[in-house]
C-alpha cells in the first residue's frame, strides 16, 4: 500500500458468517484491522462496522451495518476501509470486484490486513482478483461439505 497521509480516517469492516466462528472472531478482526490502520497506513480507526451471521455470499450493499457505510450521498467520513481478508469483503468475485469500483468511483480506498492488498494499483488489482477466485472457490467448498453432510444425515 502507498503510504497515506497521517491521520487519513479509516473503517474496520469486521464480518462472521456464523458468531460462534472462533478463528476469526470479532475480536481478533478488529484487533487485527486496529494495528493495521495505525501501524501500516497511519491512520486513525473512525469507525468498527461488524455484520454477525452474514454469509460472504450476500452483496455488500445488503449487509445491515456495512450498507450504512456505501450509501452515495451524503458520504460517510472516512478515507479507507480494511478488513483481515478479502473473504471478510466478499466470497463472490463479482460483490467484490463492484466493492472495488465503489470506492473507486467514491475515492475511497480498500485493502486487506493479512496480505495488504492495495487495489489502488494494477497489480493491487489483480492481487485481489485472484484472492477473491479463492474466497469464491472456499464457498463452494464449504457448500459442497454441506450437503455431503446432510446428505449424509438423512
Amino acid at each position: 500500500m502507498a503510504a497515506s497521509a497521517s491521520g487519513d480516517r479509516w473503517v474496520v469492516y469486521v464480518r462472521l458468517s456464523r458468531d460462534t466462528d472462533e478463528s476469526t472472531s470479532i475480536e481478533r478482526q478488529t484487533e487485527e484491522g486496529r494495528r493495521w490502520v495505525e501501524d501500516v497506513a497511519h491512520g486513525v480507526v473512525v469507525a468498527v462496522v461488524v455484520d454477525t451471521d452474514v454469509s460472504g455470499e450476500v452483496s455488500p450493499w445488503k449487509r445491515k451495518h456495512l450498507a450504512e457505510w456505501l450509501e452515495p450521498l451524503p458520504p460517510k467520513p472516512f478515507d479507507g476501509m480494511v478488513a483481515l481478508r478479502v473473504d471478510r469483503w466478499a466470497r463472490r468475485v463479482v460483490w467484490f470486484s463492484s466493492l472495488m469500483d465503489w470506492c473507486r468511483d467514491n475515492g475511497k480506498r480498500i485493502n486487506t490486513v493479512r496480505m495488504n492488498i492495495d487495489p489502488s494499483t494494477r497489480e493491487g488489482r489483480m492481487f485481489a482478483g485472484i484472492a477473491a477466485m479463492f474466497a469464491e472457490n472456499e464457498l463452494e467448498v464449504i457448500k459442497e461439505r454441506a450437503q455431503e453432510t446432510r446428505d449424509t444425515l438423512r
